[in-house]
């Protein structure tokens, strides 16, 4: 073997180790980075009144619709595109 080939195979060797970098030893307290106790949007119903909270709950059910039905399907059965 010659040298080139044998250098250019440990520097090959040595890349893919510091691509396998552990950071958990650098990320000992994740305290500030755990989400709430009551999720992500905890604090947003705060200082809202009751119409607008009805609101933002509407707002939920049409933006994660797609996540409890298959809209896709609903629309083969109703026969339109989508």
């Amino acid at each position: 073997m010659c040298w080139e080939y044998l250098c250019l195979l440990l520097a090959n060797w040595l890349v893919g180790l510091s691509c396998r970098y552990d950071g958990r030893g650098a990320l000992y307290d994740l305290k500030q980075y755990e989400a709430l106790p009551g999720g992500h949007d905890a604090n947003r119903w705060v200082g809202l009144s009751d119409a607008e909270r009805r609101v933002e709950q509407l707002c939920d059910e049409e933006r994660y619709r797609a996540l409890h039905h298959n809209e896709e399907e609903e629309a083969l059965y109703q026969g339109r595109d989508i």
